[in-house]
């Protein structure tokens, strides 16, 4: 997705390649084409400079006639049942993101969980692993535990 948390798993696919990333993000793409063997599908809607990205019904029935192996986002805030974020637009690509994808890895530092934001991406239980930093707080970790959601927790 247009998660600056997605730059790192980019820029080097040389060890997964062949490989091909679809993204609504113009800076992901960027660290993509160069890439020998990484095919690139970027796509399009409305560009928003804010986020670098597309959006839009264009982009959300691009991603509809795909079907990918991993879905990997960010959210902007996040409760222990579920992901938001501020714009409804990127909710909505973020909610096609998912629903096109076979498995879907959520990456999200500690900080997002005191974060609020109005549109729901989406509950947490849609997630097949949920990534996050050690400063997330016991009692979060506990409690996605008790929802069988998945988590693994890096430095």
């Amino acid at each position: 997705d247009d998660s600056t948390s997605n730059i790192s798993l980019v820029e080097d696919l040389s060890e997964v390649t062949p490989i091909t990333v679809v993204t609504n993000a113009e800076f992901i793409a960027k660290i993509v084409r160069p890439q020998e063997d990484a095919k690139l599908i970027l796509v399009g809607g409305e560009y928003e400079p804010w986020a670098d990205s597309y959006f839009g019904d264009i982009t959300i029935k691009s991603l509809d006639q795909l079907r990918v192996d991993l879905c990997v986002m960010s959210a902007t805030a996040l409760t222990t049942t579920h992901a938001f974020h501020p714009d409804q637009r990127v909710a909505d690509v973020k909610r096609q993101m998912l629903a096109s994808a076979d498995k879907k890895i959520l990456v999200a530092d500690s900080s997002k969980f005191t974060k609020n934001a109005l549109y729901k991406v989406g509950p947490l239980t849609d997630f097949d692993l949920v990534i996050t930093d050690s400063e997330t707080p016991k009692t979060v970790l506990e409690q996605l535990a008790d929802q069988d959601i998945l988590v693994e927790v890096v430095r």
